[in-house]
């Protein structure tokens, strides 16, 4: 034991905290005593008995670990004294039942948490219908990026069920895919998908200051920024140097006017000169090229039921050889992909909703406008039967047209709701249509991990933290809200036991009821859908 005034080791502090929940769970208030309560009364005696009774302290805790790991709280905050302040005064059970857990606890159960349900994430994964598309994002080398994410597809055991990747336009990234591809049999480009956020915001910054932003910097200020670091130099320096930060901006400011002047005057006087016209064109058809790389686009387009082929036929009319090389791509990937594959339910995917979001905004107008009805799909009279005739549910559903197609605002449900009638092609269609638009998720997960990691816990271990952000990202997402032992509820909890101790004819009937009750719900909401339609309809 340390002396007075000296430092104490660890296991003295774990000691002398255990003595003193000791003491304070002896002088703590029973139940009857915290509210009051008369034990010699029955009727408050039994209350007391319930308020006992209802409190779970696994549940307390697991909303506990729930909560610091939904917010990225420090593990330390469980030993705050305020807040477990709170937690007795709000129900004394917290303290006679010893409900209280340690850092040390909360960092067990997560790390125990992490493992139970990673195995389950596993089965799931396994179990997934379709394909599995992949985000991800690194300031590493490509290279070591691609190992890391190898090495993550054959922890989960997902290497052969692996689609697409959406990612940003770094060049680390294009190593990456050609390791990765290499790897596991592909070709990197073609599984590869840009993200749309990156995309717009370098065009934005295209548009703004040309392709070359640091010589645009250059040119235009002649010499570099005051970094933050000189900026803040000067400022100490009191009025003198807010005066020299000011003659900065204010010089800069003036050569920015001057170059945006000269560039709109030079624009001006070269409009007509042949080799500025032809400039853009040149550039946009270098993004267009990015589209024969890979079948992501063209497919999720042309499977779309409100845009279909005739989105490329009113927007490429002047380009029938891009129309053509769209519609080979996308035949292509049927015929290779899905046109004879093994017909599997997909369960996996959830019940389509009746009525789809609608959303109005300027974006959505435009998309709405670009709805097309029946379209001229078919290739020349003198293309091979045979290879028509492979085409089957393809060919099928490019002739079959319904009158509400063009209103399809969720295409998913939409696929879902026509796997029956065509369980390919619905395949192929909900593989490509889940494929995410955005690798915005990562950027995410940055902030989180940064905002987890601050100067007062960079000790935490790189493991931990790992853990950490898994479990609030599956959290987060639901997967594992439902068959969680740590974050399921005691009502969930006893439900399941109450099925595991039912026979088979038990069950059997259960079942039958649940199914009797979701037919009678469906049918009620049948009922309101054909009110609401009728009710549109008695619209002028």
């Amino acid at each position: 034991m340390a002396p007075e005034g000296k430092t104490k080791s660890r296991y003295q502090n774990q000691a002398e905290a255990r003595a003193k929940v000791t003491r304070e769970v002896s002088r703590s208030p029973s139940i009857p005593d915290y509210f009051g309560f008369n034990t010699y009364n029955p009727r408050e005696q039994a209350l007391a008995n319930t308020l006992i009774k209802n409190f779970d302290k696994k549940q307390f805790r697991r909303l506990l670990i729930d909560w610091i790991v939904e917010r990225n709280h420090p593990f330390t905050i469980v030993e705050e004294e305020k807040l477990r302040v709170i937690f007795e005064y709000l129900n004394p059970c917290v303290t006679n039942q010893d409900a209280h857990i340690s850092c040390t606890t909360v960092k067990t159960l997560i790390i125990n948490a992490f493992h139970e349900h990673k195995q389950q994430i596993v089965e799931v994964l396994s179990r997934s219908p379709g394909l599995i598309h992949i985000a991800f994002n690194g300031w590493r080398s490509g290279a070591s990026i691609a190992a890391e994410i190898l090495d993550v597809l054959d922890t989960y055991g997902i290497k052969e069920k692996i689609g697409y990747f959406t990612l940003d336009n770094a060049k680390n990234n294009d190593t990456a895919m050609e390791v990765i591809g290499g790897e596991l049999g592909f070709n990197g480009a073609y599984r590869r998908g840009r993200c749309v956020g990156h995309t717009l915001n370098l065009s934005a910054k295209a548009l703004l200051f040309g392709h070359d932003i640091e010589a645009f910097e250059a040119c235009i200020y002649g010499e570099e920024a005051l970094t933050m670091a000189e900026h803040e130099l000067w400022r100490k320096k009191g009025p003198v140097g807010k005066l020299h930060n000011l003659v900065v901006i204010v010089h800069r400011s003036d050569k920015l006017t001057n170059m945006l002047r000269a560039i709109q005057a030079d624009q001006i006087a070269a409009s007509d000169n042949p080799r500025i016209r032809t400039q853009k064109p040149l550039d946009l058809n270098e993004y267009y090229t990015k589209l024969e790389e890979t079948p992501i686009y063209v497919t999720a387009l042309a499977l779309h039921p409100a845009y279909r082929w005739r989105w490329f036929e009113r927007n490429w009319i002047d380009h029938p050889e891009w129309i053509q090389h769209a519609r080979d791509q996308v035949e292509d990937v049927w015929l290779k992909g899905y046109a004879h594959m093994e017909v599997l339910p997909r369960a996996g995917y959830a019940r389509p909703a009746k009525r789809a979001k609608r959303y109005h905004n300027e974006l959505q107008q435009h998309l709405e406008q670009s709805r097309y009805g029946p379209n001229t799909m078919g290739s020349d009279d003198s293309a091979d039967m045979e290879a028509r005739d492979a085409l089957g549910e393809y060919e099928a559903w490019c002739m079959d047209f319904e009158p509400g197609d063009r209103e399809v605002q969720d295409p998913i449900a939409y696929w879902i709701r026509r796997s029956v009638k065509y369980p390919r092609l619905s395949n192929m269609a909900l593989d490509f249509l889940t494929i995410q638009p955005m690798s915005a998720e990562c950027e995410r997960l940055f902030s989180a991990a940064g905002r987890m990691v601050n100067e007062l816990r960079s000790r935490l271990d790189v493991m931990l933290i790992e853990m950490c952000q898994t479990l609030r990202s599956w959290h987060r997402a639901g997967v594992i809200n439902t068959f969680d032992v740590l974050f399921t509820s005691p009502d969930e909890a006893r439900e399941m036991a109450k099925l595991e101790a039912m026979t088979d004819e038990e069950i059997r009937e259960w079942a039958t009821n649940w199914i009797n009750a979701v037919s009678e719900d469906e049918m009620l909401d049948d009922e309101e859908d054909s009110l609401f339609v009728a009710e549109e309809g008695d619209l002028p």
